[in-house]
């Protein structure tokens, strides 16, 4: 049986990719938010009996992007962590030491420790590419911002509800990378009159799907009842 090829969208100076991490076309840097690692092991320590993947496992469609793509840098904005703990930021270190990937730093999360000591390279001040400032939280300022922490997704019939990009000209909302942080439905957001304006592109299975603009999607799909945005 064939197995289908990863399709990305490409809009403007962004690539948009199946793995939900995005690459700044101009500098080729490759950018991921809400990875999450450790979400497993954390819940097993709450009780819960659920599998707990290895780093390989939560890490190999990064690393996998990163193959296909052979950006120059990784920057990853907030929320590598679900929780700062010692032994597991070593092996984050360890991990990615091994893998090739140049990390340029991370843009640290409300997940990720403040006084934490990390062994990967951090970005305290934030990051610029190109234009844009990479942070975790939307800092709600006019200029281009990329930014991760709200884990937008959209339902689609047949599929139920899948992780997707948010895009305009002055704001890029990551996909959450992590498969256990869809999030909530932008359709159902308080917020969605900032939203509407904005592109969006939804994550299904191996294909990014261009869905156009929020609003041209809510007349498409309908208006469901509005809950809070909880992040």
């Amino acid at each position: 049986m064939a197995i289908d090829s990863p399709k990305s969208v490409e809009l403007g100076e962004w690539k948009l990719l199946p793995e939900r991490v995005a690459l700044h076309l101009p500098t080729g840097t490759l950018i991921a938010a809400d990875l999450h690692v450790g979400y497993g092991r954390e819940r097993t320590l709450r009780g819960d009996a659920v599998p707990i993947p290895s780093l390989e496992d939560e890490l190999g469609s990064l690393l996998a992007a990163w193959s296909r793509e052979k950006p120059n840098r990784l920057v990853i904005a907030g929320d590598l962590v679900e929780k700062a703990r010692p032994d597991l930021l070593t092996a984050l270190g360890e991990w990615f030491s091994r893998s090739g990937i140049r990390l340029e730093g991370l843009v640290r999360g409300n997940h990720d420790g403040g006084k934490s000591r990390w062994p990967l390279p951090l970005l305290p001040e934030g990051f610029l590419v190109g234009r844009h400032a990479i942070c975790h939280e939307y800092p709600g300022t006019p200029g281009p911002v990329v930014h991760g922490h709200e884990h937008p997704a959209v339902a689609l019939p047949g599929l139920g509800l899948v992780p997707c990009f948010l895009l305009d000209e002055r704001r890029l909302i990551l996909a959450a990378y992590s498969r256990d942080a869809t999030g909530g439905n932008i359709l159902r957001r308080k917020d969605i009159g900032d939203l509407r304006g904005m592109r969006c592109l939804a994550v299904a299975g191996t294909r990014v799907e261009n869905l156009g603009t929020v609003l041209e999607l809510e007349a498409h799909l309908g208006a469901p009842r509005r809950t809070r945005n909880k992040r």
